[in-house]
């Protein structure tokens, strides 16, 4: 695999962000359709029930900017994976670079863009229909809140790991894809706690309990004794999580587009 000699034309990776668009607006607008009406619903019980909350939109939207694009992402390459459209995907005139640019663009960016325009019309109707039938509304805060800028960066980032889920897994891409997550964050646990135990086994009774009057002084002393050390940690953390994750998540996933394309021998 030799990723210098890859082409990249912005003409056609424009037309791949059309083809990708033009062939899935209709289920777009299906699935908007009826999470609109799902939406709408729960918006109105829960004004009912409790009255106006004012981060109730900033909520709803989060949530459904992060499992809806995870779910969605989790499809991004679901030609790939099917016999009756991998060739014929395969073999659009588009290298294999632009082509996984545009799952990315369409999938991160694209996402966003489209669930902040179609949140920031419900508001609206979820306002007027508010106002109409309960005499209340929620607050106007929605995708534009200044503290949601956070929110669509841990978005990308995650999503990120679902495109590899993607590409890596042919069926059941999104389930598979969590359940690696939780088995990952599980491992990381154990060994963490391994060595927390280990470093600080004189304030433990046993394997797994701690003694409490000990404990209490640890966590005073750990800011102060090992504020350098956990400075450190929380920058390669940054590091890891803000710079290099999406990265490398981004050229896996374009590596295993590549063996796909060799496993069905084009």
């Amino acid at each position: 695999m030799n990723i210098k000699a890859e082409t990249f034309s912005l003409d056609r990776f424009g037309l791949l962000i059309k083809r990708d668009l033009l062939s899935s607006y209709r289920g777009i607008l299906i699935r908007i359709a009826a999470a609109s009406g799902v939406l709408l619903f729960v918006d109105l019980m829960s004004l009912w029930q409790d009255g106006p909350d004012l981060f109730h939109h900033v909520e709803i939207f989060t949530a459904v900017l992060f499992v809806g694009g995870f779910i969605a992402t989790s499809a991004a390459f679901k030609e790939v994976h099917r016999k009756e459209t991998n060739q014929s995907y395969l073999l659009i005139p588009a290298s294999p670079l632009e082509k996984v640019a545009s799952r990315i663009v369409f999938y991160t960016v694209g996402w966003i863009v489209l669930t902040a325009v179609w949140y920031s019309l419900f508001i609206l109707v979820s306002y007027a229909a508010g106002e109409l039938l309960l005499g209340s509304h929620y607050p106007l805060h929605g995708p534009f809140h200044p503290q949601l800028l956070t929110v669509y960066a841990h978005y990308i980032v995650l999503q990120s790991i679902f495109l590899i889920g993607a590409i890596y897994f042919r069926k059941t891409n999104f389930f598979k894809t969590a359940l690696a997550m939780f088995v990952l964050i599980l491992i990381l646990a154990f060994i963490m706690a391994f060595f927390f135990r280990i470093i600080f086994a004189s304030y433990f009774t046993g394997c797994c309990l701690f003694d409490v009057a000990a404990w209490g002084l640890l966590e005073g002393i750990l800011p102060y004794h090992f504020s350098g050390l956990m400075n450190i940690m929380n920058g390669v953390k940054n590091v890891v999580y803000w710079g290099i994750c999406a990265p490398a998540a981004w050229v896996f996933t374009y590596i295993r587009f590549r063996e796909v394309q060799v496993k069905d021998g084009i």
